[in-house]
This record gives C-alpha cells, structure tokens and sequence, in this order.
C-alpha cells in the first residue's frame, strides 16, 4: 500500500490549505480550524526538523526528539511545532532570532563545560598536592618525596590542564561550526519562507531548498566542517526528492574540501570525512586511493577505534563492495567490527550498519550461512533498548536481506517469514514504485517461484512489470525489464508453457546481446546476463524436445562468457545442471550423470540441505542412472 505522506515531489506546495500533504499541516489545521500564522510557524517546526534529520519525507512523529542530538536545536523546534498554538511560537522572525542566538548559546555552554574542566584539573592537582604534604608530614624523614610530589602534581595539573584545554578548543571549534549552521538556517533557510515574506502555501520544498543552497559557497568559505555538515543535508535532502543531479553537485561541492584539509592535517579531518561518509550511496564512485590516505590519516589522528573512523571505514567497505573488490572489502570490516564492538553499546547502531554491509557482500559470494548470521546479529544491535525503537526502517531492510540469504540457503519457510516481517513496514512506508518495494516484490517473486506457488508469483510479476515499464519510459535502465523477462519466462515454465518460456528467454537473451554490442552501455555483469538467459533458454528447448536448437545456443555462447559463470557458484549450478538435462535428452546418460553431479556438489556446499533444486536434481540424476529421459 502506497504511503501518501512519502508522495510529496519537487513540484509540490510545503503547505497547500486545500490540496497539499499532511506532512506539513498543524493539528488544529487537521481539525478543520482555520489557517492561521501560527499555522504556518509548526509547518517551519517540521521543515527544520526535517532539515535536520536530513530527511524531507519524515514526519514529526512521536519520540522524534531522540533524532536531534543538539538541546537547543530541539526546544527551538518543539516551540516551533507545538501541538498547541498558544503554546507554538508566534512567528518566524522570533524562530530566526532563536537560531541566531544558538551559537551564543552552544558557546556559553561550551566555555562552561571547558572552564568546569579546568576548575576540576586545578582541584584535583591541588587535591593530590595536599594528600603528598599530609604523607611528607607524617614521615618527615622521607623530605625528598616533597620534590617528587610536587613534579608529580605539577605534571598532573600540565596533562589535566592540557586536556581542558583541547576540549575547550574542540568546544570552541564545535561552537564556531554550530554558529555558522545556525546563521545559515536562520538567514538562509528560514528567511526563504518567513511568511511575512512569501506565500509559504505556494513554496516548494526544492525551490526554498534551491534559494538556500546559493549562499553555501560563501558563507562557509572558512568553516569546511560547517560547509560539510550542509552540504551534506542539502545532497541528502535532494536525493529524497529523486534529484539526483542536484544531490551529485552538493557531493562534488563538498568532496573538494577533503584534500585542503589532508594536507593541512587538519584537526577538522576526522569530522569532515565522517560527515561527508554517510553522504548518499552515489558517492561511492568518488577517489578511492585518497579515501584510504584519509583513512590512514585520520587513525594516526584520534585512533583505530574512534567512531567517525570507523564511519569512514564502513564507507570505503562500501565502496569496495560496489567495485566486487570482496577480499578488501571483508578485511576492512571485519577489523571496523572488531573496533565497534568494544565501543558497546553507545555505537550499536554503527555496529548493525557494519553488519549489515557484511551480510551483503557474504550473498554476493554466497557465503549464505555468514549471511544469516551477520543479519541476526544486525537485527539484534538494531532491537536494543539504546535505540529505543527508532530502527524501524532499518530493521525492515535487515529483514529483507535477512529473507533473501534465506532463500538462497533453501530454508523458505525462515525466509518467507523474515520478508512478511519486511513487508509490513515496507509496504506500509514506501511508494508502490519505490526501490524498496520493488526489490521486496523482486525477492517474494522469486520465493514464489522456487515454492512453485506460480498465482501468486504471476501476481507479483504483474505488478513489477507495470511498475518497471513506468520506470523505464521515464528514462530509467532497461536491463530491470530484462531480468524480469527471465524471471517470466521460468513462471511459463513452470506452469507448462514451454513455448511461452521459450519466446521470453529469447528476448531476454537478445536485449542483453543488444546491450553488450553498445560499448557505451554495456557492463562486464552484461556477460554474465547473457550465459544465464541462454541457460533459460536452453531449458525451454530441452523441454520442448528441440535438442539441436538447445546445442546451437550452447555453441553460440563465447568460451569466455561461459567461464564467467564461476564468479557466482549458484549460476554454475544452473549451468551443470542444464547440461545435464542436455546430455540426457540426447542419450548420453554417463555425461548426464557426470553433469547432474557436479551440480548437485556444488549446491551441497552453498546450500541447506531442504534447497528445491536437491529434489530435481536427484529426480533427474534417478533418470540418468536408469538411461531415460527427463521431462519435468
């Protein structure tokens, strides 16, 4: 079911009295009172929120204060936003001036907290001090420990001293960042949509969002950790609107900050190059090599086991995973997960996204079991009391890859539940044809399929071909609509049309040929692609009785394509499994034998021991040893 508070576009009003989302409407508004200016204040309440959280579609619901870490930023928008309009703040100038005075604010609090250290060094010195002297009275033969005690409470108050004051200046640093945040909210941000300035009903979220980002470059000329932190939320804000273009400028904006501050080895490089990690997915098509200089940089700075760190860490696991670079990829996050655990439980959530990133990469080189653990263990840091339930999304996603390695393994029933379990918040939360329900629909499909419940997996095939084909005719990838070709053509199968899969895997074959001819378009998986549509393809000839046109496809497949199917064992399951059936349709039941084994071998080691294909496998295997032939 499509979640109509996630359906608000580019175009459409941050607040329309009649036709505008809900997102942005006060409860009185709601209620059917009229709108008023207070009205329009909660709707800035929520778009600060929003802003904050970096996340344009995310309502102000219930417990949303544990998603701002700053106090004061959270007072100004729960005055903001108050339930109550007596209560709510009168009108946006009053909020700018809020803003404006939380770099006054942070920096009162910041001096406080570094001259509370200070006093503290200076007690503590003078504490030990004084215990040295009352030990010196006591024993006063023992005069030389008058010199070693004061050394020692002269070095105590240097080191306590020095420490008090590196907070004061981490403090101070954080304040001059906060300030420059602040202004940029209040002066910026805001001012786009004071309503005594505008007509707020008519503002669109991109084009506020447009107004602001103009005044980036020069306000943060001197401050790239404050210029960071924005940039950051704008290329985030972009991207949940589907700008892509707009959120890739802000990531190439903020990317050039990064080696001015390696060279300087400046104090600011750790936080810059965390915030800039956990930009969005794209990018992770950005230098590798200087990430890894960052990385190393950044560990001789503040130490292997500081959280942003390992937030830098997990990112270039990610970027090794998108490039198939696995052994990196393993190697750099299983020391960030050695790390992370000795940081429990303050960074579970950190801990669960590293897991999380490691039962990917194990489903991509089918190390499923290793899967299922590291997305169990995911699943159990994200269930924390710390996190206070506020994971849903993310213990959705879990689940999803949780079901997924289950159905790779064999086990069904364990992967049916875990993706049931997904759907209820996915389908709940997302679009109909958005990325998360599609790949949700992709994985029950092909669940579907492999329980051989082909109604239900004919429904799901209806509905991601509708959603595909819209992608598609909006300039999407077209490879989307291939693969599900594939997936068409085993549901034909399976219901006993033959001819049907037979008419599908060609035009899947002949879409992925067509791709990997156009040198402008093709990818190395392409190959890969195509030896898998000629195995289905293959599959609907044997059946069909057409032995020789199942040799000919095999023929027609380049020897190095062929080869390519050893990069994913259960593709070379399918393979050895089809020739096979080849070997067997055409008489040769040793061949056949020898084939079916070496399937049935390779699944035995990826696989639990309930996988369907055993069943078929041994059926045709049974076939082979009488010398019939096998039509499933």
């Amino acid at each position: 079911m499509p979640n109509t508070l996630a359906c608000c576009s580019p175009t459409q009003a941050v607040v329309d009295s009649d036709s505008g989302t809900p997102l942005y409407f006060a409860p009185e508004v709601l209620a059917g009172q009229p709108h008023t200016v207070r009205s329009d204040n909660y709707a800035l309440g929520v778009l600060l929120y929003q802003l904050a959280v970096g996340d344009f579609k995310k309502p102000l619901s219930p417990g949303w204060e544990r998603d701002i870490a700053d106090p004061l930023l959270r007072e100004d928008i729960a005055l903001a936003a108050d339930g109550n309009p007596q209560h709510r703040l009168g009108d946006a100038e009053e909020l700018a001036r809020r803003l404006r005075s939380l770099d006054s604010r942070r920096e009162q609090r910041a001096r406080r907290a570094a001259q509370q250290a200070l006093e503290q060094s200076q007690r503590e010195a003078a504490e030990k001090l004084r215990a040295d002297n009352q030990q010196l009275r006591s024993r006063r033969r023992w005069q030389w420990l008058a010199i070693v005690a004061l050394g020692i409470g002269l070095l105590a108050g240097l080191t306590l001293y020095r420490r008090a004051g590196l907070a004061q200046q981490q403090a101070l640093e954080a304040a001059d960042t906060a300030e420059a945040v602040s202004a940029f909210l209040a002066d910026d941000l805001l001012a786009a949509a004071n309503p005594a300035r505008v007509d707020v009903r008519r503002l669109t979220v991109k084009a506020l969002i447009d107004a602001a980002e103009q005044r980036v470059g020069p306000r943060f000329a001197a401050n790239p950790l404050a210029e960071a932190r924005v940039r950051r939320a704008l290329a985030t804000a972009y991207y949940s609107l589907g700008q892509t273009d707009s959120a890739f400028a802000q990531i190439r904006q903020a990317w050039r900050l990064l080696p001015g501050l390696l060279d300087r080895r400046s104090t600011q490089l750790p936080e810059v190059a965390a915030q800039l990690a956990q930009l969005p997915d794209a990018a992770r098509s950005l230098d590798l090599p200087l990430w890894m200089q960052v990385l190393t940089t950044m560990q001789a700075q503040v130490g292997a086991s500081d959280p942003r760190v390992l937030e830098v860490a997990l990112f270039i696991g990610g970027i090794h995973f998108d490039r198939g670079n696995f052994d990196d990829c393993f190697r750099l996050l299983d020391q960030s997960l050695a790390a992370a655990r000795t940081l429990r439980p303050r960074q579970a959530l950190l801990e669960s996204r590293i897991q999380h990133l490691l039962s990917r990469a194990y489903i991509s080189v089918d190390r499923y079991p290793e899967s299922i653990a590291a997305s169990r263990e995911a699943l159990s840091l994200l269930r924390t009391p710390a996190l206070a339930g506020g994971a849903e999304r993310a213990i959705a996603l879990q689940l999803h890859y949780l079901g997924r390695a289950l159905r790779f393994y064999g086990q069904l029933p364990q992967a049916e539940q875990a993706l049931e379990a997904a759907g209820a918040t996915i389908f709940r939360n997302a679009r109909d044809d958005s990325e998360p329900v599609t790949e949700l629909r992709w994985e029950l499909l092909e669940l579907h399929l492999m329980q051989k419940r082909w109604a239900l997996a004919e429904s799901e095939a209806n509905g991601l071909l509708s959603n595909i084909q819209g992608q598609f005719e909006s300039g999407g990838d077209n490879r989307t609509l291939l693969f599900l070709l594939g997936a068409r053509a085993a549901l034909a199968g399976g219901q006993g049309d033959w001819a049907k899969a037979e008419g599908l895997a060609r035009e899947q074959l002949a879409g992925f040929e067509a791709l990997q001819r156009d040198l402008r378009r093709g990818i190395p998986r392409d190959r890969i692609s195509i030896v898998v549509s000629t195995i289905g393809l293959m599959r609907a000839l044997i059946e069909q009785g057409k032995t020789q046109e199942a040799r000919a496809a095999l023929d027609a497949l380049d020897p190095a394509d062929l080869r390519t199917v050893d990069i994913v064992p259960l593709n070379s399951v399918s393979l050895h499994r089809v020739l096979g059936l080849l070997a067997l349709a055409e008489g040769q039941s040793a061949l056949a034998r020898q084939e079916l084994n070496k399937a049935r071998d390779t699944l035995s080691k990826l696989c639990a021991p309930e996988h369907p294909w055993f069943a078929e496998l041994n059926a045709a295997l049974e076939r082979a040893g009488a010398g019939s032939h096998l039509m499933d």
